[in-house]
């Protein structure tokens, strides 16, 4: 039996498409089902999200949480879980993708199953987590959960920047390894994919952080996008200025990525969809794990550091000859 300790349950696409593409991979080799650590309640975070709708009146944005809500706990009730106390002995953990080591993070801190602790006997993988923006003197504060990552039978990591950090302050061999949903591939996406059944071109926007911080930066994006007769998407955040915004499933995720003329991001998955489809994408002030990813992929022409800048890179084409070499 394998047993995967990520974040599958979180109503985001990158965490669901990431669970998602390592649980097929690894079903060619045993029976997988997801190991349930009870770290979060999804139900709280909604419910902290459609109070902030009610605070302002926005009651477009309470239904959007409600049906995004609805939509992701439905795909959760047909994901095999397993609860952490019915876990088979001597079975195989495999941990990640991923920020679950990043101890920056409340809910990660506060889950040593993450780092290995508290579980039954068995075989400990890491495959492709990050520690995020943790910096060593971060992590050098919390030697229990060092302790646990030093106990795995195998590491990798996604990005350099955990390599670095975790192979100063423990000894085992680490190994930098592409997300599963690469691995997983553009054709299998596609296969699961909704195209959305909208007619007028549109620029995707993708952030769930806050890439929006004034009328300036707003003002730009649709500026930009309105001049070209492109409408203004946001797919998975209430942004009451947009066009439309899209409570979407995952399959529809897919299918407006799919679509788009040009996807607006500053997230790792939102980097790696636009990337996996080839799309034409505005990267907005990116972390570092994305600037590396980017970087391989011979990308980095589509960063901006602030969204009032999209009007000079927009319309820049992006040259994938790299991408297409290292997925071939």
């Amino acid at each position: 039996m394998i047993y995967i300790l990520t974040v599958y349950d979180s109503p985001n696409y990158g965490s669901y498409l990431q669970a998602l593409s390592l649980k097929t991979i690894l079903e060619k080799y045993d029976e997988v089902a997801f190991l349930d650590i009870h770290h979060q309640s999804v139900l709280k975070q909604s419910l902290v999200k459609i109070c902030g709708h009610i605070y302002r009146r926005r009651f477009a944005g309470i239904s959007f949480e409600i049906k995004k809500y609805k939509t992701f706990n439905a795909l959760k009730k047909k994901m095999p879980i397993v609860d952490m106390k019915n876990a088979e002995s001597d079975s195989i953990y495999v941990f990640g993708s991923d920020e679950i080591w990043n101890v920056n993070r409340s809910k990660f801190l506060n889950s040593p199953e993450f780092f290995g602790i508290g579980l039954k006997s068995g075989y400990k993988i890491a495959y492709a987590p990050t520690i995020n923006t943790v910096k060593k003197e971060d992590m050098k504060t919390h030697t229990q959960l060092l302790d646990g990552i030093s106990k795995f039978d195998f590491i990798s990591v996604r990005d350099d920047h955990s390599k670095n950090v975790l192979s100063d302050l423990i000894d085992n061999d680490i190994t930098v390894v592409t997300d599963p949903t690469f691995i997983f591939g553009i054709d299998n996406f596609k296969k699961m994919q909704t195209l959305p059944q909208i007619k007028d071109k549109y620029v995707m926007i993708y952030t769930y952080t806050r890439m929006f911080k004034n009328d300036e930066q707003i003002n730009a994006v649709i500026s930009a996008c309105h001049k070209r007769g492109y409408k203004v998407i946001s797919v998975g955040k209430y942004f009451k200025w947009c066009d439309l915004s899209v409570a979407a499933d995952p399959s529809e995720f897919l299918g407006y990525v799919n679509n788009a003329e040009c996807v607006i991001t500053d997230t790792f998955h939102g980097t790696v969809f636009s990337i996996l489809y080839r799309k034409n994408f505005v990267e907005v002030n990116p972390a570092q794990k994305i600037k590396n990813m980017l970087s391989d992929f011979g990308l980095n022409n589509c960063v901006i550091s602030n969204v009032t800048e999209i009007e000079s890179i927009i319309d820049k084409k992006k040259d994938y000859s790299v991408a297409d070499i290292k997925q071939a």
